[in-house]
């Protein structure tokens, strides 16, 4: 039996304690954000858990680059930059909790549910629990896709064909920016680079540079993947004890609707998200005076 503080293998009891140990984290933080949905505590879960990864993952860099200065033999600069796409994520993860931004929100799930959730299953690591490298690469992938499920559990996110077009387009901007990069260096950031992976999802895309275009196609197909599934969910109610709310994030917009000086307004603005929404989705196609200033027919 291998040394669990030295060795770690994939598809071994090893491999199945840790993923199990961190999916029922994920659960547990999830089912605290879904008893708090639309309160102030659910807001303060979900800045402080923003806070907290980007603090982490902010020393976490840091580390790399300081053992970098230390061993630079042992710690090259094509390891130990932030520039991989698991380590970009959960800086734009940590943002979603804490601004509400649906550009990072899309990100967050696209990126993280599509592309770095393969981590999980196929985690290319191999020393244990002694080492930083190992808390690093599983917290971080925790961090990703934590807020992917927490975000799409707890509020409800639902991508529109929009939201898939900002997946896409933000991969595709970063992974074309790194080609020149990994190129000219022999470095492999965002695995564009002419280095081989074991292990990963890469084995099945044949050689550099002809699964570069393949590369392109599974990523916008494991995006297509994530908004397929994520359709099929139930679409969270627009309306919860009779008060208007923000599609988004709860906030009641009773107040914005007792403010009308006369016909409804085609759009609005959540003060609380800054969510752009149409008035007939919170309201109904028939919405009258009589539903003012902030009690909605059933």
């Amino acid at each position: 039996m291998d040394d669990w503080g030295t060795t770690f293998k994939s598809f071994t009891l090893y491999h199945g304690v840790i993923v199990s140990l961190l999916l029922a984290w994920i659960g547990c933080a999830v089912a605290v954000g879904i008893a708090w949905r639309g309160t102030s505590r659910e807001r303060a879960l979900s800045r402080a858990w923003g806070a907290v990864i980007l603090l982490t993952m902010t020393y976490g860099c840091a580390f790399w680059i300081v053992m970098h200065f230390r061993d630079a033999e042992m710690y090259p600069w094509k390891f130990v930059l932030p520039l991989q796409i698991c380590d970009l994520v959960p800086f734009v993860a940590g943002l979603a909790l804490l601004v509400r931004s649906r550009t990072l929100e899309s990100i967050t799930v696209f990126w993280g549910l599509g592309l770095c959730s393969q981590a999980f299953a196929t985690p290319i690591i191999s020393v244990g629990y002694t080492h930083f490298h190992f808390w690093y690469f599983w917290i971080s992938h925790t961090y990703i896709i934590g807020t992917g499920v927490y975000l799409v559990v707890v509020r409800e996110y639902r991508p529109t064909w929009r939201d898939y077009r900002v997946g896409v387009l933000t991969a595709i901007a970063y992974t074309t920016s790194m080609v020149p990069v990994d190129y000219f260096t022999g470095w492999n950031y965002a695995f564009v680079g002419q280095e081989d992976r074991p292990n990963t999802a890469l084995d099945y895309l044949g050689p550099w540079p002809w699964r570069l275009p393949v590369l392109g196609v599974a990523v916008c197909t494991a995006m297509l993947i994530v908004k397929g599934a994520l359709w099929l969910l139930p679409v969270p109610p627009k309306r919860h004890r009779g008060l208007p709310l923000c599609p988004r994030c709860d906030y009641d917009l009773a107040g914005q609707i007792a403010a009308w000086a006369g016909d409804r307004p085609l759009q609005g603005q959540c003060p609380e998200c800054g969510l752009i929404f149409a008035w007939r989705e919170i309201c109904g196609p028939h919405d009258t005076a009589a539903h003012r200033p902030g009690t909605l027919a059933p």
